[in-house]
């Protein structure tokens, strides 16, 4: 079996044996473009991903930005992500060719289904669909999980008709952004069935007011008849190909199955201790296309079960995120 379809089969499972894959398809990586050796730090960093010790040497997100991170890719491309966080010609680029979109696919559907549960539940996008909004790895990402897409004028009397048409539980997905313009366009309860859950995902990047995370998720529960341990958080780059998930207010990022992360110290290039606050560093195994590791300018610590505390940009680090485009469905 070739390596990747043994990477996509360890994927779709979320098998353990998926970090014994990454140091060939680092190798691999590198073969196909030889120029990443120049970008990559001489001296690896260790990872430990359940019993198996990595030695990373992770490829600064600049690469990205410059168009420089490509590694195993046929010339044809499927998909195009691109960040959104900066009105810089420089935005991070990511380009994938089928097999990458496979990886992307596998990754992400393992990894959602495997934390909410494969109920058959109705997902609704507050955002902006694929034909709109094409490079949009957000917007991908719902299309992929069969969301229904809600944007556009009128979209929060859209979505609170389809809430109130609803006969089944709903998952609903959007930007922090999306949700605090819901909050000010709306008033009264608009009751969600039990079982329904919220995403939310991004930051508000001076799009709308900023709410801090509890009073936002303790306005969204009032609004929408839940509990806060039924909004949920989700982390992405358009840099990556897995996600994380968090469950309610105070929780830590938990990575899907085929990513892990690091902090290392921005001076000394060191991993940091469980809980030490650093530049966060992801190993994402879903990463065909581009580079399987990535020194990220997203500030934050690890701690000693994988679980993520993400405490924002980094120092002097400027605005990104993919979900801007979704400010407004």
């Amino acid at each position: 079996m070739s390596m990747f379809n043994t990477l996509r089969t360890a994927i779709e499972r979320g098998s353990e044996d998926i970090p014994e894959l990454l140091p060939s398809l680092f190798g691999q990586q590198l073969t196909a473009n030889p120029s990443l050796q120049r970008m990559l730090p001489e001296r690896p960093i260790p990872c430990l991903w359940g019993k198996t010790q990595l030695e990373v040497r992770p490829l600064p997100v600049a690469a990205w930005r410059a168009s420089k991170a490509g590694a195993i890719y046929s010339g044809t491309p499927a998909a195009t992500f691109r960040s959104s966080g900066t009105t810089s010609t420089d935005r991070s680029a990511t380009i994938l060719d089928q097999n990458g979109l496979d990886l992307y696919e596998a990754a992400l559907t393992t990894g959602f289904w495997s934390t909410f549960g494969h109920a058959g539940e109705r997902i609704v996008a507050l955002m902006p669909d694929t034909n709109t909004n094409p490079e949009s790895s957000l917007s991908k990402m719902c299309e992929i999980l069969g969301a229904e897409f809600v944007f556009g004028d009128d979209w929060q009397a859209e979505l609170t008709q389809k809430i109130t048409d609803a006969r089944e539980p709903l998952i609903l997905f959007g930007t922090a952004f999306a949700w605090v313009h819901f909050l000010d366009a709306t008033s009264g309860i608009v009751s969600l069935l039990p079982g329904s859950r919220l995403i939310e995902t991004g930051g508000y990047k001076g799009k709308s007011r900023e709410l801090p995370k509890v009073d936002l998720y303790e306005a969204l529960a009032t609004r929408f008849g839940l509990s806060t341990d039924s909004i949920w958080s989700e982390y992405g780059m358009c840099e990556l190909s897995s996600q994380f998930y968090s469950k309610g207010i105070g929780t830590r990022l938990v990575p899907t199955p085929s990513i892990r992360s690091v902090a290392i110290n921005p001076i000394t290039g060191d991993v940091c201790p469980p809980g030490e606050d650093g530049l966060l560093v992801h190993i994402d195994a879903a990463n065909w296309c581009t580079y399987a590791a990535i020194e990220t300018q997203d500030w934050g610590n690890v701690d000693e079960n994988g679980h993520v505390a993400l405490k924002g940009r980094a120092p002097g680090a400027r605005p990104k995120g993919c979900s801007i485009d979704a400010d407004t469905p």
